[in-house]
């Protein structure tokens, strides 16, 4: 078996560049392997992310490591779209131990091959080092149109809001278990690639006058609503329960209280919680629509202390702890 250490760093680096690629647009000047790189701005305003995943914390049984690596870059790219912004480029660093195998590395670039290609952005650069445990970390460049792209802390009293994607395939993983979950074929299809939608930055740069504020469902829908409250010291009332997947009334026995818990619960869907202003509802929800982006207006932001209510109930779910693992008491 071939492993990084027979290969040495400068080949490693070479077996990624082969395999993802690294294009280079008319009027730049650095490239690979030169250590930065030059970008032309598209728009006036810059936004950027990094995101960072010890390998092994990002595989399901049922993701090989192609699967980390396209969920690794859709991870941060995410976070761009979200803001209103076009993602454009992408730098990867990785941290590996030297007995790391080849053909593993080669599945990762793969993986991030396919995501590069089908969020349209490209590979700039990066960097690798010697690890006891596999990382990766991902850094996304994007340029967007809005004067002023919708923060986490924007949430105002009369403000909509607006939960874009399905919801519910992760929660069953981090209620029931990777053993119980991986019984199911819905679970494991919506889990083993998650997409984030690339029209929703249109959306958002198009009405960033009315769109308050923005987040992205990464680390589970209740976690992104609360942190939305909590940030813009404001109350948010649910009223409907977010769009969630027809197996879930199956497993959850038709009980609409479990299948409203399923769905808070989880993380990596990668839609997004918007708070829109009444005046611009009409606007937002046709461009929606327009991209064919699934939505569901779920509530509204009420006066009150912070939290996330259904009805007069405080919500309780499970969201994702880098350090503490699934954490079942938010």
């Amino acid at each position: 078996m071939t492993t990084l250490k027979d290969l040495g760093e400068k080949n490693v680096i070479e077996e990624i560049a082969r395999i993802v690629g690294m294009r280079v647009f008319k009027g730049e000047v650095l490239s690979y392997p030169d250590d930065a790189k030059d970008l032309l701005p598209k728009a006036p305003r810059l936004v950027v992310n990094i995101d960072g995943y010890g390998i092994e914390r990002l595989r399901l049984p049922w993701r090989d490591s192609s699967d980390v690596g396209w969920c690794a870059i859709t991870g941060s790219v995410s976070d761009i779209i979200v803001k209103g912004g076009t993602p454009d480029a992408v730098l990867i660093a990785l941290g590996l131990p030297p007995d790391y195998p080849l053909l593993e590395l080669r599945k990762l670039a793969e993986g991030i091959k396919d995501a590069v290609s089908y969020y349209g952005v490209r590979l700039i650069g990066g960097d690798t080092n010697s690890s006891s445990e596999p990382w990766i970390a991902v850094a996304t460049i994007g340029f967007t149109p809005a004067k002023k792209p919708p923060s986490r802390k924007g949430l105002r009293t009369g403000d909509y809001i607006v939960v874009t994607g399905v919801y519910g395939a992760m929660g069953v993983v981090a209620l029931k278990g990777v053993e119980v979950a991986g019984r199911y074929a819905w679970v494991v299809e919506k889990t083993k690639r998650p997409v984030a939608n690339k029209e929703l930055s249109v959306v958002v740069s198009s009405n960033y006058r009315w769109i308050t504020a923005s987040m992205d469902v990464s680390d589970g829908l209740g976690y992104t609503l609360l942190t939305l409250s909590t940030e813009s010291g404001a109350r948010i009332l649910l009223t409907k329960p977010p769009l969630y997947e027809p197996g879930l009334v199956d497993e959850c026995k038709r009980d609409m209280e479990c299948v409203i818990k399923t769905a808070m619960s989880g993380g990596e869907e990668y839609g997004a919680v918007l708070g829109v202003r009444p005046e611009g509802l009409s606007s937002v929800l046709k461009d929606l629509e327009y991209y064919q982006i699934p939505y569901r207006l779920v509530g509204r932001v009420v006066d009150g202390e912070p939290g996330v209510f259904y009805g007069d109930k405080p919500l309780t779910f499970a969201s994702w702890d880098q350090f503490k693992g699934w954490n079942h008491g938010v």
